[in-house]
């Protein structure tokens, strides 16, 4: 579906280009969070008993259930993620090199494995409740996605929300993709027409100022720093959501 909304639209010829791209790399961005958040999130409610029983009989300890359950699912979801972005990458006429779908695809897995950690967090709150799970799955992630950057410029952030658009998984890998689709491009926003790339008003001559209109970096240098925060935000959320299940089967067990 989204190869077909955004099919050819990185090649207009025109300041649309600009928009139709950044609108395709936060798709893209939200939907990998979703298609590894879901089917994770309703995991523990829906295993619980088993897990129970098993502890009880001490065939195994938490902390291999959970780490099984990670290493379990790293070949499929990497899998997922490669069918996936190939077919919209290439689709949709991102940067036609291997170098960026190479960089694209492998923060594309570590969204995906970010999206699990979170999934995994939700599902060892909600414990034993499958409603619960995905009761809290979508207003506790609508927030991280608020702070990526498009919706709301990160140089407009309230200084209360800091911690959010810092935890904002959605943000460092927007960035990181949008850094790699525009570095370096000469765009014609400015001479298509007369007309603006977003319709605001604004418009481009090349891909750095699209960057320092997100405030985002332009080197090398940001995309290393967004792709090591984000494998620190997916290990930080994956032991968070271990850690709240010892604690929560430890409550359910008194």
């Amino acid at each position: 579906m989204m190869g077909l909304v955004f099919l050819n639209a990185t090649d207009e010829a025109s300041g649309a280009r600009t928009q139709n791209v950044t609108g395709l790399i936060f798709f893209l961005t939200t939907n990998l969070t979703f298609l590894a958040l879901f089917p994770i999130v309703q995991t523990i409610p829906l295993e619980l008993p088993v897990l129970i029983r098993d502890r009880d009989n001490r065939m195994y300890k938490v902390w291999v259930y959970f780490l099984s359950k990670t290493l379990a699912g790293i070949p499929l979801d990497l899998l997922i993620d490669v069918v996936y972005i190939s077919i919209s990458y290439w689709m949709t006429g991102l940067r036609a090199d291997a170098g960026s779908f190479f960089t694209v695809l492998g923060i594309g897995f570590l969204i995906s494995i970010t999206g699990q950690s979170m999934g995994y967090l939700f599902s060892a709150i909600a414990l034993n409740s499958v409603p619960l799970a995905l009761a809290i799955a979508i207003p506790g992630t609508i927030p991280f996605l608020i702070f990526s950057g498009l919706l709301i410029n990160l140089d407009s952030t309230p200084p209360y929300f800091i911690w959010a658009e810092s935890l904002s998984w959605a943000r460092w890998a927007f960035e990181a993709i949008m850094i790699t689709e525009f570095k370096g491009q000469i765009l014609d926003d400015c001479s298509s027409q007369g007309n603006s790339s977003s319709g605001s008003g604004a418009c481009f001559n090349t891909g750095e100022e699209v960057l320092a209109n997100l405030a985002f970096g332009n080197d090398q240098a940001t995309v290393e720093k967004d792709i090591g925060i984000l494998l620190l935000l997916a290990v930080c959320f994956r032991m968070a959501g271990y850690f709240i299940l010892v604690l929560r089967l430890r409550y359910l067990k008194r």
